[in-house]
């Protein structure tokens, strides 16, 4: 009863408050640490250690390698937020929890999206927020819900009749969410999601559904004036200009590929990015925090070593869920959505560094990945759960 209502609040909390999320954290670590102690559990149940300890270990040489260790110092730790992944996994490899964190998740989604709604109607913010720190990381979190949502339903996952009741109307309040954070960059890649997941999932029916998809989505940009102009600049020429949303990302990668060739091994380490970007630009831009792209931003900061292990952990992540996908598998094919719309989303935001983003995938994929091997679903060909 005990472990219920902790995975329940677990579940919860990766939607409303990020202090709770890291408390969470913390006890789970813990007890996957008692449970090895234990050997209920064993290092070998866990395939991602040969990804999790490089990569923990070269994002902290990052940390004194980098311009100035000193402001980087501050961050040694936040590798942390990886062991979401083993923990979730080894508990969902190991128990049936995966439709209890599935659910409750939508459930904090739910009261996200109600308190962004509330935001836009009866308040004067510009665009929602939620209960995060701001619009994008509202926008990323709500693509990753929305998409695991919809690929629930479309395989119909759902355990009775409410329950996808519940499941369809938790879409459309999560995607009604996720407009008026007008946080394009999220919306283009759920759109893109949902278009290479009904076509593996339906086939050229898929297609179909997609195209009206597509249609409702450019309908409604149309329909909201304030949603219309975050789409205008894609289409004027305006991204031309560094103080559009898009000028400005453009310029930020430009510059991330030149401080990468600078600084190719370890990186400048975090927290360094502003200042770098801004000695080689030779100007401030409006926003200059990262590098507003996931994968770039992880390269220039901790080098293009970590980068590789980091690329190799995502390329594993795929071997496990996508081949799954293709046969049509419902915990594979919704594993597969939330890796993909988090790729996607990681193309024009700062998803792997953002820790109310990044926490929220780590343990749902945790979660999903677990219950492929628990059931011998991963990888290419069933009954392979010990070959990770």
């Amino acid at each position: 009863m005990i472990f219920e209502g902790f995975i329940r609040l677990m579940s919860i909390s990766q939607m409303l408050s990020i202090a709770s999320t890291q408390f969470f954290l913390a006890c789970l670590i813990f007890y996957s640490v008692y449970l090895l102690y234990k050997k209920q559990y064993a290092w070998s149940d866990f395939p991602y250690w040969y990804y999790l300890v490089p990569l923990i270990l070269l994002t902290m040489l990052s940390v004194f390698f980098g311009v100035d260790p000193k402001k980087s110092l501050k961050e040694l730790f936040n590798w942390w937020l990886f062991l979401y992944l083993a923990g979730m996994f080894l508990l969902a490899r190991k128990k049936d929890i995966l439709p209890t964190i599935a659910f409750y998740t939508i459930v904090g989604a739910d009261i996200t999206a109600l308190y962004g709604l509330y935001q836009i109607i009866f308040t004067s913010i510009p665009r929602a927020e939620g209960f995060f720190t701001h619009a994008l990381t509202y926008g990323n979190t709500l693509s990753m819900v929305f998409c695991m949502i919809l690929a629930m339903l479309v395989t119909r996952s759902c355990r009775h009749r409410k329950e996808q009741v519940f499941y369809a109307v938790s879409g459309i309040l999560v995607m009604a969410a996720l407009f008026v954070s007008m946080a394009k960059g999220p919306m283009l890649a759920t759109l893109v999601t949902i278009f290479i997941m009904l076509i593996i999932f339906k086939g050229w029916k898929g297609v179909i559904a997609s195209s009206i998809i597509i249609a409702l989505f450019l309908g409604s940009i149309v329909a909201i004036p304030a949603v219309r102009t975050r789409y205008v600049e894609l289409v004027d020429h305006s991204w031309k200009n560094e103080e559009t949303s898009t000028g400005v990302r453009i310029r930020l990668w430009k510059v991330s590929l030149e401080i990468i060739r600078d600084h190719p091994l370890f990186g400048i380490g975090e927290r360094n990015f502003r200042k770098t970007a801004k000695q080689y630009i030779g100007h401030s831009l409006h926003v200059m925090s990262h590098a507003h792209n996931a994968f770039l931003h992880f390269a220039l900061s901790h080098g293009l070593i970590a980068f590789s292990v980091l690329i190799a952990l995502f390329v594993k992540l795929l071997y496990d869920t996508l081949p799954g996908a293709l046969r049509r598998e419902p915990i594979a094919f919704t594993a597969a959505s939330i890796l993909i719309v988090f790729i996607l989303d990681g193309m024009t935001e700062h998803t792997i560094g953002d820790s109310e983003v990044a926490m929220l995938f780590y343990f749902l994929m945790g979660s999903f990945c677990g219950t492929l091997y628990r059931k011998g679903l991963n990888g290419p060909l069933k009954n392979q759960t010990n070959k990770g």
